[in-house]
């Protein structure tokens, strides 16, 4: 190839590379693409207020512990948790471990026996007062619960009880929960 036929070739190419830059839009002086983005932009934020005006307040939702659907499962489920740590440590784990693990069995125990209502601390319910009648029931499927999640393929039951006797822990304080163990 000669040098003429090279700089032929270029000068094509060039020429090509200047038409097809022609035909790519043009960014207007205001530095929109016109009238299309314009009417796009409105079309999306009409959208986006009928989409808010109709999905409506939020709705407030109670979250309990791993998911249980209610306070009294919720009481069940950390209940068996800290049972459980008592169990393996067989009581002879740190004294700091096992008053911990003591106060967090009274509180969910009364909490328990409330219904799963969390006023009252850790006292128990008023003498003569009857516990819920769906406690045995709430009591076995806290258990079932516990063993599930903690048994469940990939999950390290020793750590899931780490981390769940830390969230029931933090739990009852939020509810008003008085440890003398965390003093």
């Amino acid at each position: 190839m000669t040098q003429a036929s090279r700089g032929a070739a270029g000068g094509t190419q060039r020429a090509g590379a200047r038409a097809s830059r022609s035909t790519r839009p043009q960014i207007e002086a205001n530095g929109g693409l016109g009238r299309h983005s314009a009417v796009i932009a409105g079309g999306l934020a009409v959208a986006l207020i009928v989409y808010a005006a109709l999905s409506g307040p939020p709705q407030p939702t109670r979250r309990y512990i791993y998911d249980t659907p209610s306070p009294l499962l919720e009481a069940a489920y950390c209940l068996a948790v800290a049972q459980r740590v008592g169990e393996i440590t067989h009581g002879v784990g740190a004294v700091k471990l096992e008053w911990y693990l003591r106060e967090q069995t009274s509180y969910w125990q009364a909490r328990a026996l409330r219904g799963g209502a969390p006023d009252g601390g850790d006292t128990p319910p008023a003498q003569g007062a009857a516990p819920p009648a769906d406690l045995a029931a709430a009591l076995a499927q806290g258990r079932a619960r516990l063993v599930a999640d903690s048994s469940a393929r990939g999950v390290n039951e020793q750590a899931h009880l780490h981390l769940a006797l830390q969230r029931c822990g933090e739990r009852s304080l939020a509810q008003g929960a008085r440890l003398r163990s965390m003093e």
